[in-house]
């Protein structure tokens, strides 16, 4: 992040979307700045602004598994399970294998009719949450 957007930069703006933007407009190629204001727009209920944030946050070279997550929740949000598998899976896909992350595919899996799918995803999230392994691959 530059040095330009510091705390005491923050203390300038009424709120928090109103920072983002306008780091937005002033860091052209920084994907951070367009991540997080993608997460304030989609906690402020408006998904279909939050999904094209977070599909410029991939072309700008962000590719983490939290990244995959939010644009798997803003498909979501909009209803859109189709579209939100493959963002999902990518998260996964990516270590740490987050349990929230099997939870909200066998959650799409599930609004899509796909029971089996879905039960095998649940069943990965509980593994998880007692301690043990998803048994996806991990990057070396």
């Amino acid at each position: 992040m530059s040095p330009s957007l510091t705390y005491s930069a923050a203390g300038h703006w009424r709120d928090a979307l109103e920072l983002w933007e306008w780091a937005i407009k002033r860091e052209r190629w920084g994907w951070i700045s367009y991540f997080y204001h993608g997460q304030l727009l989609l906690a402020h209920g408006d998904s279909a602004a939050a999904l094209v944030d977070f599909e410029e946050v991939i072309v700008r070279g962000g590719k983490g598994p939290w990244v995959y997550f939010h644009l798997e929740l803003a498909h979501a949000a909009m209803g859109n399970f189709a579209a939100a598998l493959e963002p999902c899976r990518q998260a996964i896909a990516q270590p740490p294998s987050v349990t929230l992350f099997h939870q909200e595919l066998a959650r799409a899996y599930e609004e899509l009719g796909r029971k089996t799918e879905s039960e095998q995803e649940r069943q990965i999230a509980q593994k998880l949450m007692s301690g043990g392994t998803s048994g996806t691959q991990t990057r070396p």
